[in-house]
């Protein structure tokens, strides 16, 4: 008698298979939630790891009746499960074993938090082993259902909730970099009170003693530079949250400050002449680059003159010792170099010798030139002579070199043990010493008084979440859920007739389980919202949109909308968006375009050429196509 065969699995059987697939991924989220909610103890055996094998542990009871019963029947063991369910199979046995690894894992290291939890070897194991778990009903309705089969839950159903059930797998391993998962990214985009990081003046003797805070007040200060007589000093000062930044005058002691700018633009760098006359500083819009400007002012305020403008950056912008000429740090090509510009305007001039260079300080004497050049291996302070000529490296490492007004000794800014110090050496570069060690600050921009001490800007850093980094992170999550989603929602919809609600519950089980994690419950409405449009679109085109420029134009306008609907949720949580307006708009751009190109991998739109089209597959390529395979191998 021949064996019986079970080489398809009925829709039952199918459906059963994808609820068990629903309650796995369940059951695993309800054990991330209880790490997140601080549930867990340094205990391998919790109830939440209870109900994630047990969950597991059902679909393995599951397979292993169902195969015994086909034994029975008479099938032939590798026909004991369907199509697509021997994967489950070695899934929860693999399960099982990751399991073990894991306990030994919890008892050697403990129990992890955070990304920690996520990328732990033993937890890649297991998500891996489930994801073999949750493909079984989607191979097994795939190999049924003909991909032209009038859309129907019957059919399609058990494959739609695996394949969300994937999806949730791959978005909970990759929770640091989820919009709807990651809390940081929700505090990004949205609106904060969080106090920004100002910067204030300090100064100090030359051997780092009695260093004061000499400006009191709440605004942002930075760059002194003292007058030649030692009377005053110039510095940038910012409002927090304002756009504009000017220049001030105060006495050495930070009395009597007074604006001598009204430029409504960022005013920065000030350099007193040696001759007292005249401050020259930078002026750039806010927030932008190009349209830099090189100024001078008198110390009242009076008679503001632009000496260049230009598109690439200025930086540091230094006097020669007669004043007569202005040295500023600026691109010349690919790379930075010194430049030099009569103070009275007219053509600026590169100086041989100081490619890479930037930020200039010239001794009084005006024997010397100093200057900074940034990354790579040429990183430090170089001292040259006064035409930029014999440069040798001065204090490796360091930035923003200032001359002391006897030109002996050398300020400069660096960085040790993660924060940035002021310090001192020989105008050759002997002996350098960090001296501020401000606990927790970062120095910068020294600056010498006719006395002999340093002045300096010094502040905290800034919250975390508004670094640039963060933003990145912030735009990258983005990126990551886009492909993830539509990954999974166009292998869908090319593959399936899907029918009306598949999509809203594909992407309901990714948002609710997602949102569960740290309560982000709020961005479950933009994901239905998103859905319920996507229905629309696929009621209003049916199959033209699986194909074609219909099917680019879903997979590019989904992410997007996606995103924007989420961003414009925190907006309404949070009172208002943190985010400038470039980002706002721009990376819900930005996913789309994630999506589209998850689209071209899905729908590949370059046309194949006709001779391929028509050819057998072992037919000899014509003499054209031979030539090229030919000249691609030599």
């Amino acid at each position: 008698m021949k064996p019986l065969s079970a080489t398809s699995a009925s829709p039952g059987f199918d459906w059963f298979m994808g609820v068990l697939a629903t309650l796995l991924i369940a059951g695993i989220f309800q054990d991330g939630w209880a790490h997140n909610h601080g549930m867990v103890d340094q205990s391998f055996f919790t109830p939440w790891h209870a109900v994630l094998y047990g969950t597991m542990a059902l679909n393995g009871l599951v397979l292993l009746g169902y195969g015994l019963l086909n034994l029975r029947r008479g099938c032939r063991f590798r026909d004991g499960l369907p199509y697509g369910y021997w994967l489950c199979a070695i899934g929860v046995v693999l399960f099982l074993f990751g399991g073990l690894l894991d306990m030994a894992w919890h008892t050697l290291f403990g129990i992890e938090e955070d990304i920690n939890a996520l990328i732990s070897p033993t937890h890649l194991l297991l998500s891996l082993a489930a994801a073999f778990v949750l493909s079984g009903p989607i191979r097994s309705v795939a190999r049924r259902v003909c991909a032209e089969t009038p859309a129907r839950w019957g059919e399609v159903g058990p494959a739609l909730l695996a394949a969300a059930s994937m999806l949730s797998l791959l978005a909970f391993f990759t929770m640091y970099a989820n919009p709807i998962g990651d809390t940081d990214t929700v505090n990004v985009i949205g609106k904060s009170d969080r106090a920004p990081a100002v910067g204030s003046l300090y100064v100090m003797n030359a051997d780092g003693s009695r260093q004061t805070r000499f400006m009191t007040g709440s605004d942002d200060e930075f760059g002194a530079s003292a007058s030649p007589d030692g009377k005053y000093v110039v510095y940038r000062s910012a409002r927090p949250g304002t756009q504009n930044a000017e220049l001030f005058v105060a006495r050495i002691d930070g009395s009597g400050a007074r604006q001598i700018t009204h430029m409504g633009r960022w005013a920065s760098q000030p350099a007193w002449s040696p001759d007292g006359n005249r401050i020259a500083f930078v002026s750039i819009p806010v927030g932008r680059s190009g349209n830099y400007q090189l100024l001078t002012i008198h110390p009242d305020g009076s008679h503001p003159r632009t000496i260049l403008e230009r598109v690439a950056e200025i930086d540091g912008p230094a006097w020669t010792a007669d004043s007569a000429r202005i040295a500023y740090g600026t691109r010349n090509g690919l790379t930075t170099q010194i430049a030099l510009v009569p103070a009275s305007g007219g053509a600026a001039a590169f100086m041989a010798g100081t490619r890479g260079g930037s930020f200039p300080a010239f001794s009084r004497d005006g024997k010397l030139l100093a200057y900074a050049i940034s990354g790579g291996t040429r990183s430090g302070v170089y001292v040259a002579n006064a035409n930029g000529g014999n440069a040798r490296l001065a204090v490796p490492g360091a930035s923003f070199p200032a001359f002391s007004a006897r030109g002996d000794r050398l300020a400069f800014t660096r960085t040790a043990h993660g924060v940035s110090d002021v310090g001192i050496a020989s105008a050759s570069g002997a002996t350098a010493a960090n001296l501020s060690h401000l606990s927790g600050m970062n120095a910068s921009r020294p600056a010498w008084t006719p006395d002999g001490r340093i002045l300096y800007s010094a502040g905290a850093n800034g919250p975390v979440l508004d670094t640039d980094i963060a933003q990145a992170f912030a735009i990258d999550s983005f990126l990551v859920s886009s492909v993830l989603i539509m990954g999974g929602l166009l292998l869908l919809l090319r593959r399936f007739s899907l029918p009306l609600g598949a999509i809203t519950v594909f992407v309901l089980i990714y948002a609710v389980e997602q949102a569960t994690q740290q309560d982000h419950y709020f961005a479950i409405v933009p994901a239905l919202f998103t859905a319920v449009l996507a229905e629309i679109a696929l009621a209003a085109f049916g199959n033209r949109l699986r194909g074609g420029a219909p099917f680019y134009t879903f997979a590019f306008a989904f992410a997007a909308m996606f995103c924007a609907a989420f961003i414009v949720a925190v907006g309404v949580r949070s009172g208002g968006l943190g985010w400038p307006p470039n980002m706002t708009f721009g990376t819900p751009i930005i996913a789309g375009f994630a999506g589209l190109l998850i689209a071209f991998c899905c729908a590949i739109p370059l046309p194949q050429p006709a001779w391929a089209a028509r050819a057998p597959a072992d037919a000899p390529l014509p003499r054209d196509a031979r030539d090229l395979v030919h000249d691609l191998r030599a």
